[in-house]
């Protein structure tokens, strides 16, 4: 896996580190409506209409909050074939604190006041 990871991409720790983000910007939109997806029983038609636009209206923020996140903790800059007990707590940092920021962020929009409340 290894070998292959080191002839298809790039050197370039700049390039790299900006393949990394677009994979995780991917995952975190994939993650978001596969949660919608999973939530109405695996039928998209089931899908409310504002469940969705809010989801879409959120998503650019909570993406960019997360990138941010995960560049503070280092995500991108840590040399992950030599990661250790330190690497996996900034993992986990970084993920709890998404995840925190998420909550956040949903709760104080409008749509996800309304829709916790109800």
């Amino acid at each position: 896996m290894n070998e292959v990871l080191q002839k298809y991409l790039p050197q370039n720790k700049r390039v790299r580190m900006l393949i990394l983000m677009g994979v995780d910007v991917l995952m975190i939109c994939f993650a978001a409506f596969l949660g919608l997806f999973v939530r109405f029983d695996m039928n998209i038609g089931k899908i409310p209409r504002g469940y969705f636009l809010a989801v879409s209206d959120y998503l650019p923020v909570f993406a960019a909050v997360t990138l941010i996140i995960f560049f503070l903790f280092r995500m991108y800059s840590t040399m992950w074939s030599v990661a250790g007990i330190r690497e996996v707590m900034y993992i986990v940092g970084a993920c709890g604190l998404a995840c925190l920021m998420q909550i956040a962020g949903w709760c104080c929009s409008n749509s996800g006041c309304q829709e916790v409340i109800s």
